[in-house]
């Protein structure tokens, strides 16, 4: 079952949303006071060519922040909102693979933070009480294919730790999505030759894998309220479907989107008043799915978003 076109698009339009909303999150959250670095860690390293906070405006709108001290070429991949401040993880380096990690407590001066690294850096980020956790992949020499996972973990005093290699992350470097699910870290997503998986951990750094935990479905997308976990995706018939479950690994069949078209596939899922909701895409249509509470789901129009063809 191959769809290599349509899991590239659905993870474009997820980092696409990912990233739209924290942008939103970033300008209209209150800025946080700073707090000096942990005992034991090395102090900052300002990439603020000022050297000084910047005054917003906020009538004036965006303001561009260098980052004068982050060598080129430097690509971040993924940015959220922590209790201190704000987290940003990349790759620089000529080929991509060397980490870079910033933190910044008011997004305008951001500090360096040393992230190990053995050969492939972090893309998404996700907060875990006190702790980060990132996940990202790349080409690895140890697997067949050659694509690979890998995974890190941020403590409280700002320390980074790698995952040590585990067999398990040759299941390849496709779409996923990195969620926590009754306090514990969760990866969803397809691999090489589009098999499907589950990977669970107690610590974020060592990884249980269940390879087609919910059969011939292609994820999308997945969301968890704490105690329920959801699995949006495509069923071999190219319908959208929903999964649900309560552990993580005993999945009930996947059953049809109800009110959603024969042609519409999700592109991403989030939860918002502690309930799922859902982006699917028709063509050049948007529309945002939520449960009705009849167990089926009501669609509105996203007014102003357009599909991806």
């Amino acid at each position: 079952m191959q769809r290599p076109d349509r899991s590239r698009r659905s993870s474009a339009v997820r980092r696409v949303f990912g990233l739209l909303a924290v942008v939103l999150l970033v300008a209209c959250s209150p800025t946080p006071s700073p707090t000096a670095p942990p005992s034991g860690v090395p102090g900052p390293t300002s990439v603020n060519p000022s050297g000084s906070p910047i005054a917003f405006d906020p009538a004036a709108g965006w303001h561009l922040v260098s980052l004068a001290g982050v060598a080129a070429p430097t690509r971040l991949a993924d940015v959220i909102a922590i209790s201190s401040g704000f987290l940003a993880d990349g790759a620089t380096g000529q080929v991509g693979q060397t980490p870079i990690a910033l933190h910044s407590t008011d997004g305008t001066e951001w500090t360096a933070e040393r992230i190990p690294g053995a050969w492939t850096a972090p893309g998404d980020l996700l907060p875990w009480g006190d702790k980060v956790v990132a996940v990202g992949g790349g080409e690895s020499s140890r697997c067949a294919h050659p694509s690979a996972l890998d995974t890190w973990v941020r403590a409280a005093d700002a320390t980074w730790t790698e995952a040590p290699w585990d067999e398990g992350f040759c299941v390849g470097a496709g779409p996923s999505t990195l969620l926590i699910h009754r306090d514990h870290p969760f990866l969803i997503g397809a691999g090489s030759g589009d098999v499907s998986y589950v990977m669970t951990s107690d610590d974020g750094l060592r990884w249980v894998i269940h390879e087609q935990a919910f059969g011939n479905v292609y994820p999308h997308a997945a969301v968890s309220d704490g105690s329920t976990l959801w699995v949006f995706g495509e069923g071999p018939d190219g319908r959208a479907v929903v999964i649900r479950s309560a552990d993580g690994q005993t999945f009930e069949p996947p059953a049809p989107i109800r009110g959603l078209a024969a042609d519409a596939s999700v592109q991403d899922a989030l939860m918002l008043g502690g309930q799922p909701v859902v982006v699917a895409a028709v063509a050049s249509a948007v529309g945002i799915l939520r449960p009705d509470g009849s167990g089926g789901w009501k669609v509105e129009p996203a007014t102003g978003c357009a599909g991806i063809r």
